[in-house]
């Protein structure tokens, strides 16, 4: 994953961004994942990260002005309606980064 930030950080002009859409790590929706991965085709090979991890990757190569926005809160079973995203992370399972190139 680190080469693939590398890359966009190197080929985005100036203040250019890059948009990282991914389930957090410690979110139940990727716990959940997580439990069936044993018997699930799709998510044996899957990898799931925190928003720590992909933020200090960020950070690291050289990323700025990093702001998050959040969705999918609570167990699947008990999403019944469309959820408005929220600003931040912490609370929804899949999270969304925007990451801007300086």
């Amino acid at each position: 994953m680190k080469r693939a930030f590398r890359q966009a950080h190197r080929v985005l002009k100036p203040n250019g961004a890059v948009i990282i859409g991914f389930l957090d790590k410690d979110g139940s929706v990727a716990k959940e994942y997580e439990q069936k991965r044993n018997r699930s085709h799709f998510y044996k090979d899957a990898h799931f990260y925190s928003v720590d991890h992909i933020s200090k990757l960020l950070s690291q190569i050289g990323f700025k002005n990093i702001e998050y926005n959040q969705t999918l809160f609570g167990d699947l079973d008990s999403i019944n309606k469309v959820q408005i995203p929220r600003p931040g992370f912490g609370e929804g399972s899949f999270v969304v980064a925007k990451a801007t190139k300086k």
